[in-house]
Parts: C-alpha cells; sequence; structure tokens
C-alpha cells in the first residue's frame, strides 16, 4: 500500500488531472438524484481535506471531539 502512494506522491502532476477527469465523467455517468444527495458532502469533505494541512491534526483528539459532539447530541 505504501509503495502505491509513495509512487503517486511522486506522479502528482498526473494523478491530479486524471483524478479530476474521473470525477467528472463519474459525476456526468450517474444518476443525478444521486449527485444531488452527493452535494451535501462538498463542505464536510472539503473541511476534512484541507484542515489537516493547515494544522498538524492528532487523530485521538478528533475521535474525543466526535465521541464528545455524539454524547452531547443525545
Amino acid at each position: 500500500m505504501w509503495k502505491f502512494l509513495l509512487s503517486i506522491n511522486k506522479k502528482l502532476i498526473w494523478a491530479i488531472p486524471v483524478m479530476m477527469g474521473l470525477g467528472f465523467l463519474f459525476g456526468r455517468s450517474i444518476n443525478q438524484e444521486i449527485v444531488k444527495s452527493l452535494k451535501s458532502l462538498i463542505m464536510p469533505l472539503t473541511f476534512l481535506m484541507v484542515y489537516p494541512m493547515m494544522v498538524t491534526l492528532n487523530i485521538k483528539h478528533l475521535k474525543d471531539g466526535i465521541k464528545n459532539v455524539m454524547w452531547v447530541c443525545t
């Protein structure tokens, strides 16, 4: 698995446009109702993608925070 990730990291100049193209083709080929339901995931997934790059993310703190939020909501 690590070898695969390292090879992608070395070829980011190709991997990013290919994945964007595949995402575009996937979005055009599936049912539009599914696309509408996926739009609600844009903000949380963007946050999860960008936040660890901006600060050092400690996974243990993230799990503890999710447990606290779940406890408050119940």
